[in-house]
């Protein structure tokens, strides 16, 4: 929707809601109209005739004040500054502009209501309290001067004179406070409808992720409890792999919702290594290839148009990666048939990635809602109920956004749509890896070899424990940090240690410390469900050598062992 130009000209003078808080814009639409204000006032007594020389330099100071008091806030950021600059100097200024301008009889008792509004408005706690006695101490003050020392107040020249700035002062601070109470009503009325909105979708969402998380769940608790019977070869391998598919698409969510919070929370940090774009295409072309290749029903062709056929650059790998996954399976999921086509064009200082597709695309009216936080547009031409938890689009968006560029759709109804999102382009040198090892053939070590596990829950060291079951391994297990060390103490000649983080009594990073204390060359592998931003360098700065995150990838976990034992372990992914 468009704006209106009464919006479009406050979100200029004031900022916009996403530049700054409420308070914020309240402090520089006041410093604005106040230096408007003391402009006017100055016109307004030159006209008059009647302003007294000391007046006018005050009038004039307090005018050139303001303007300035408004560039630093608005302009500067400087907010706190602002607010206690301009509330500090209004009190001396006009306790003397009330003196030398006929006191009671003249204007500024009526100005004096509206600054009462303004520290009410803009100050909160002790601030406020502190303010608030000010100001009637400084009245009383003023009641006193006045009452027992009238002489010291200069009055008007003519009652004229005297009614005329007194009435167009006070038409002038009433358009002050009135700016005040539309502002506060305005702002009231906008939190309102913001609470009640997010409560829907706060709504919404919880049923939603209900929804999300319990489908999945079904798949992987029916088929486990199917496996329990007599099951043919055949129908074991679907199973297992529905299970498998079921519990990825769970892990994806859950990875969703934490990237949201991490968004939210301003904790998502972007690192930055050379990254080979080519061949991360193609990887994800193969991926997306064998997704396509279990759903017969759709009729679609992944189309990765690579311009280069070797483009480094430094980038976040990991974030540029999930932003192309979430479009690539947004495409997918809306696209029954025709094509997806997918790649970049190098627009320096840009980068401009693109996933196109052939589904039903998007109606005009919804094209600035696609990217809102829990919300869903499905299919109205395909009638169906797609998953997801509505995020994914928000994700990516903002982490286009942190990449140094920004996301948008174009789209046209029934004929597909187009998404777009830039990074910034920094072309790097293409890294140079040592040959690849041969493809290893597995020979029993000639002793076997000890591994320790620090874990705390029975399933999961069941489950590692059958993972390794075969290379000939003699495994100890360790409930907590405490046993682990014990074990360690009293079991020389350990080969590798298998390190929980987050058990009772000892904690795996503080186990982990005094185990490096005592040997400085065992390989310690820190294997935990703590997967958030930072959880991988606490692990390595313990001590750790490595960190692998659950729920644990059986051929990855293999050949992280591999690195560390130097034993040639056989592929037992399948």
């Amino acid at each position: 929707m468009k704006k209106g130009w009464l919006k479009r000209w406050n979100e200029r003078l004031a900022g916009s809601a996403e530049e700054f808080e409420f308070e914020h814009r309240f402090m520089n639409m006041i410093t604005l109209l106040a230096g408007f204000v003391a402009g006017v006032t100055l016109v307004l007594n030159i006209f008059l005739e009647e302003m007294p020389h000391d007046l006018f330099w005050i009038i004039s100071g307090l005018w050139i004040f303001f303007w300035v008091e408004y560039y630093f806030s608005r302009f500067r950021n400087m907010l706190g500054l602002a607010k206690w600059m301009t509330t500090i100097i209004l009190f001396p200024v006009f306790s003397y502009i009330f003196i030398i301008n006929n006191g009671s009889q003249g204007p500024l008792l009526y100005l004096y209501v509206v600054f009462f509004l303004l520290i009410l408005f803009v100050w909160d706690g002790a601030p406020r309290i502190l303010f608030i006695i000010l100001f009637l101490v400084n009245i009383g003050f003023l009641f006193y001067l006045e009452m027992w020392h009238g002489e010291l107040i200069a009055s008007y020249d003519a009652e004229r004179t005297r009614l005329l700035d007194v009435y167009l002062s006070y038409l002038i601070y009433a358009f002050l406070g009135g700016t005040i109470l539309m502002s506060a009503k305005s702002n009231y009325i906008k939190e309102r409808k913001k609470a009640v909105q997010s409560d829907k979708l706060k709504s919404a969402f919880l049923a939603n992720m209900s929804h999300e998380i319990r489908t999945p769940m079904n798949a992987i608790l029916g088929f486990s409890q199917l496996l329990e019977g007599e099951v043919s070869k055949t129908d074991k391998s679907f199973y297992i792999s529905t299970i498998r598919e079921n519990s990825q698409s769970l892990l994806r969510l859950i990875e969703d919702i934490i990237d949201i919070s991490k968004i939210e929370a301003g904790q998502v940090d972007i690192k930055k290594s050379e990254v080979n774009l080519t061949r991360m295409l193609e990887e994800m072309k193969g991926t997306f290839i064998q997704l396509l290749s279990k759903d017969s029903g759709r009729k679609v062709e992944l189309i990765c148009e690579n311009p280069s056929p070797e483009l480094v650059v430094r980038t976040d790998g990991d974030r540029l990666r999930q932003i192309l996954t979430n479009l690539l399976h947004n495409a997918l999921k809306f696209t029954e048939r025709g094509e997806i086509r997918f790649g970049y064009h190098i627009e320096a200082p840009y980068i401009r990635f693109y996933v196109s597709d052939t589904g039903p695309g998007i109606k005009k009216e919804y094209l600035n809602e696609v990217f809102d936080r829990f919300r869903k547009l499905e299919s109205e031409e395909s009638h169906k109920i797609h998953r997801g938890a509505g995020i994914g689009l928000s994700i990516s968006k903002n982490l286009a956004e942190l990449l140094g560029g920004k996301l948008w759709v174009e789209s046209h109804w029934g004929k597909g749509s187009t998404f777009y999102f830039t990074t910034l382009y920094e072309p790097a040198e293409p890294v140079i890896h040592p040959g690849a090892p041969e493809s290893p053939v597995f020979n029993k070590p000639q002793a076997r070899r000890k591994i320790l596990v620090a874990e705390d829950e029975i399933t999961n060291y069941q489950f590692l424990e059958s993972m390794l079951k075969g290379l000939d391994f003699q495994l100890m297990r360790a409930k907590n940090g405490k046993e682990a060390v014990d074990l360690f103490r009293n079991n020389p000649g350990l080969d590798l240690v298998l390190m929980d983080i987050r058990m009772p009594i000892m904690d795996g990073l503080e186990a982990t410390r005094i185990i490096r204390s005592l040997d400085n060359q065992i390989p310690i592998i820190a294997q935990t469900a703590m997967a958030m931003e930072g959880d991988r360098e606490k692990s390595i700065q313990a001590g750790c050598n490595d960190y692998i995150s659950k729920p644990i990838i059986i051929q990855e976990f293999l050949e992280l062992i591999w690195k560390y034992l130097d034993d040639q372990l056989p592929d037992q992914a399948n």
